[in-house]
């Protein structure tokens, strides 16, 4: 994984992202408690604000490897952060909701 890469999709896309990292939080999907203070600050300030060592510990401990997945395993596009908690914790299939459903449609 990327991180360069996953901090830019951060940055390019930040209410999508808050919105998301508000569900991983209400989910009690963050276990680390720097991590878990560092997405609230997020929540509230925007992930521009963070310094290089917050994008460390938020990055290591709180979204890599198992809040996040780049793309789906099976049409490999990009997983829209309004799907990944389905893909990662609901579902836990790391497809997105398109491929997600033609496969439970497959059962």
């Amino acid at each position: 994984m990327n991180k360069d890469k996953l901090k830019q999709r951060i940055l390019g896309e930040p209410v999508d992202f808050t919105l998301y990292l508000e569900d991983l939080i209400k989910a009690n999907r963050i276990e680390d408690e720097k991590a878990l203070g560092i997405s609230k600050f997020v929540i509230a300030n925007g992930p521009e604000r963070l310094t290089d060592k917050q994008w460390y510990v938020f990055l290591e401990e709180g979204i890599l490897p198992y809040n996040y997945v780049e793309e789906c395993e099976r049409c490999a596009h990009e997983i829209p952060w309004s799907e990944m908690l389905g893909a990662v914790y609901i579902n836990e299939d790391n497809l997105c909701g398109y491929c997600s459903h033609l496969e439970s449609k497959d059962t």
